[in-house]
């Protein structure tokens, strides 16, 4: 401890938590966009943390630094309100109507069995910062990328396969077919977690 405070630094390695187990312990993280009871599966986690306090013993936290790479296997996401309300939203502004179909939308959101991701996730001035990942399930694929802080406030791009917002259904003018392209529709999510805005996200959707 010196006369300008403390410094520590803390490589780990954590294997095959439980990651409902985890966010209920961590109380979620101080956060309720992603709590316990959506969450199933196994996470691996490596990485460093530093915590840095002041002379007086009080922690800095705009100081504290996180950054791991994180592993996730038998991964289901159960109920997430941010993803399930995304059909509504397509609904209520008719974006790709007619091809888009947001009950089975709906439905495919719901419950989202995941292939293993790898990815890694950064905590710097009380923000945690995801990169671009894949979601993907058996019959329906998202990327998301974006950033969340502790005061509440999120912005993150969802993008979601057009195909698998195309899936065959009957309407006015007969059957809707997937025709195979597979461009993505992207959706902005922000505002804060307890009130949470959509918007068509313009510049993701030209990047792509």
């Amino acid at each position: 401890w010196g006369s300008t405070g403390a410094r520590m630094e803390l490589a780990y390695r954590a294997e095959q938590v439980d990651i409902r187990r985890l966010f209920l312990e961590m109380d979620d993280f101080g956060q309720s966009t992603l709590r316990s009871g959506h969450l199933s599966g196994e996470l691996t986690s490596d990485g460093m943390a530093i915590i840095q306090w002041a002379a007086n013993g009080e922690i800095q936290q705009d100081a504290i630094r996180w950054q791991g790479t994180q592993t996730f296997i038998h991964g289901r996401l159960e109920g997430v309100e941010a993803l399930m309300s995304i059909p509504s939203y397509l609904q209520d502004h008719r974006m790709s109507a007619p091809l888009v179909n947001p009950t089975d939308l709906g439905n495919k959101l719901q419950s989202i069995a995941l292939q293993p991701i790898t990815t890694p996730v950064l905590f710097i001035r009380n923000t945690f910062h995801i990169p671009l990942i894949e979601l993907q399930s058996d019959n329906l694929h998202v990327t998301l990328e974006g950033t969340q802080n502790l005061m509440g406030e999120i912005d993150y791009s969802v993008g979601i396969e057009m195909r698998d917002l195309r899936s065959a259904y009957n309407d006015d003018i007969g059957e809707v077919e997937d025709d195979g392209l597979g461009n993505n529709l992207f959706i902005q999510v922000l505002g804060t977690v307890e009130e949470v805005e959509y918007k068509w996200d313009r510049d993701a959707q030209r990047r792509h």
